[in-house]
């Protein structure tokens, strides 16, 4: 595995970012020569939609819709679904 400084990685970073779709392989980002961070190739299917929390609020709530329930305003609620049809 890869490792590089924090500042490497600032000022090349389209770089590394290749580097790591092209090799499938992880790069470790240090500071100060401590591990900090890891840059990880994405797999699709592996990483989870962050607002997909499925039954952390138990009684199979998921995290869309504690987030829709949430809204505080009719205005809010349509603006947040129009953003989020543009995401898909």
């Amino acid at each position: 595995m890869k490792t590089v400084s924090v500042y490497e990685l600032r000022d090349n970073l389209a770089y590394f970012l290749n580097l790591v779709e092209k090799n499938q392989s992880p790069i470790i980002v240090e500071k100060y020569k401590k591990p900090t961070a890891i840059i990880s190739p994405y797999i699709k299917g592996k990483i989870r939609d962050p607002l997909s929390f499925q039954g952390f609020l138990g009684k199979g709530v998921s995290g869309v819709e504690f987030v829709n329930r949430i809204r505080r305003s009719k205005s809010e609620r349509e603006y947040v679904k129009k953003l989020l049809r543009k995401r898909m």
